[in-house]
């Protein structure tokens, strides 16, 4: 039987030869002893192409092993499920870039940037107070979960505004009652259910943020929400579509009075 360099089983198996070092020192692929430079049998080949086809199905190094060396026959169920939910979030995913590109193409149109609109529910998730995590083991419980589906997980700001001032300020994340429910995202009651309803959106991209600013475009936008009749509650959440806490794009909901 022939034996390979590493070079040549690379090359016609076209893969890397790091592939082939990391399932070598896994314990997946085997040399030959001693050589110099480094020969594999050529029936390393066939392990190597089982090694592709289950890197293919999402296996680690530790499930490919108990699988190349298990007298049954393979049971791929489990991986089944995960590739069902990865397109799930796929498609989550894709619908997340139509809306963003929507947002902005409404946002580059409309002549002012605030309208009424029908928010869907959502949850809040809190984490931070702007200069210290939140010390709740509820929110931990479940955080990992939520922060593996961003972006259709967003950062979200919740204010509490009164008298022209922010009384109350917190980091957190938002996920629409929809995708929690598609992509089977856990809740428990670190969580608050803003239900559908209308409100008032007021959209801002990439511009830089502080509390003093904020404060500002906030009481510019009840000031003048007042004039047309609108009352707000002055319960307010900013969900950040792209950028950090100091410059960002956002779309902010501002609630209605019931």
């Amino acid at each position: 039987m022939k034996n390979c360099r590493i070079g040549e089983l690379s090359k016609y198996l076209d893969v890397t030869p790091d592939f082939i070092k990391y399932y070598e020192k896994e314990g997946l692929i085997e040399s030959i002893p001693e050589t110099s430079p480094k020969l594999y049998p050529f029936n390393q080949s066939s392990k190597i192409l089982e090694c592709i086809k289950l890197k293919s199905f999402g296996f680690s190094a530790k499930e490919m092993r108990d699988y190349l060396f298990c007298d049954t026959c393979k049971d791929y169920r489990e991986t089944k499920k995960y590739l069902e939910y990865e397109i799930k979030r796929n498609m989550a995913m894709v619908k997340e870039i139509e809306d963003y590109h929507s947002w902005i193409e409404t946002y580059q149109n409309d002549t002012l940037p605030y309208a009424l609109e029908n928010v869907q529910s959502f949850y809040f998730l809190k984490h931070t107070s702007f200069t210290d995590f939140i010390l709740d083991d509820r929110i931990y419980e479940i955080l990992n979960d939520w922060i593996k589906l961003m972006p259709m997980v967003k950062p979200t700001v919740h204010i509490i505004f009164k008298d022209g001032k922010i009384s109350e300020r917190t980091w957190g994340f938002s996920i629409t009652q929809e995708n929690v429910e598609y992509l089977e995202v856990p809740i428990n009651e670190a969580c608050t259910l803003i239900k559908k309803q209308k409100t008032l959106k007021y959209s801002l991209i990439n511009q830089e943020m502080n509390r003093e600013k904020e404060e500002k475009i906030y009481s510019s936008v009840i000031n003048n929400s007042s004039k047309c009749g609108l009352k707000l509650s002055g319960e307010i959440y900013a969900q950040v579509l792209d950028g950090t806490a100091d410059k960002r794009s956002t779309k902010t909901i501002f609630l209605l009075e019931p």
